[in-house]
């Protein structure tokens, strides 16, 4: 498939690059025959179409590719992510919002700061503290007196560096 050049071999290589069914290995080898061939953005744009129809363990493998292979351009599909009824769809694409390094995206996350989950809102602070600017930090600053003792310990970590 990584050698053809035709539309049907890159739907194959699509398959192969977010299906649970296969292996590490070979769902990295597409992802990388797929971000070759594709650049970027495409891989985004033919990744983020699949998010709607995908099982919730497709869907994380999806926003990781997203995350590994793409660039700001592909902030739209993490955003969009970050609406997902799967808790770890979330964290993913919050901790690659932060590797993307687009500080552009803080307001977006602010609401996520009131999810239940604190493992979802400590990804969500640190990527804040990474990205967020001083809107990140006024953010982080209001949950000091979160009723979290795990998600206050580590805003004041946070906010000392």
């Amino acid at each position: 498939l990584e050698l053809r050049r035709d539309d049907e071999s890159v739907e194959g290589l699509l398959d192969f690059a977010v299906s649970p069914a296969v292996e590490d290995a070979v769902r990295a080898v597409a992802q990388r025959a797929l971000a070759r061939r594709l650049g970027a953005l495409d891989l985004a744009q033919r990744l983020g179409a699949r998010l709607d129809s995908s099982s919730a363990a497709s869907r994380r493998l999806i926003v990781q590719a997203i995350v590994t292979h793409g660039d700001l351009r592909s902030v739209p599909w993490l955003l969009a992510a970050l609406e997902d009824p799967d808790e770890d769809v979330r964290r993913i694409s919050v901790r690659g919002l932060g590797q993307l390094g687009s500080a552009n995206v803080a307001d977006d996350l602010l609401g996520l700061l009131e999810d239940p989950s604190v493992p979802l809102r400590l990804d969500v602070c640190r990527t804040l503290a990474r990205i967020g600017g001083e809107a990140g930090h006024r953010a982080l600053s209001r949950l000091i007196e979160d009723p979290a003792a795990r998600l206050r310990e580590e805003v004041c970590i946070l906010l000392r560096s």
